[in-house]
C-alpha cells in the first residue's frame, strides 16, 4: 500500500529530523507518540483483516506493528 509507506516514511522523517536539525528537537516525542497511536489502529486493522477475511500472513503484519509500537513507545518516553 503506498499511502501507508508514504504515512509511515513521513512518521519516521518527524522522529529523526527535530534532532537533527536541532530545531524543536522535543517535537520527536510527540512524533513518537502519533505513532504509537497510529501503530495500535493498523495492528487492529491487520488483526481484523487476519481474523475476518481468513488472511493469515496478516499476522505477520501485526508483529511488525507490535514491534513499531515498542520503538515509538520507548522514544517517547525518552523524549516526554
Amino acid at each position: 500500500m503506498p499511502g501507508r509507506a508514504i504515512c509511515e516514511l513521513f512518521a519516521a522523517v518527524g522522529l529523526i529530523l527535530p534532532v537533527l536539525l536541532g530545531v524543536a528537537p522535543s517535537l520527536t516525542g510527540w512524533a513518537a507518540a502519533g505513532l504509537a497511536v497510529v501503530m495500535v489502529g493498523a495492528m487492529a486493522m491487520h488483526g481484523r483483516l487476519a481474523i475476518v477475511q481468513h488472511k493469515a500472513a496478516e499476522w505477520r503484519n501485526v508483529g511488525i506493528n507490535v514491534a513499531l509500537l515498542a520503538i515509538a513507545v520507548f522514544v517517547a518516553a525518552g523524549r516526554l
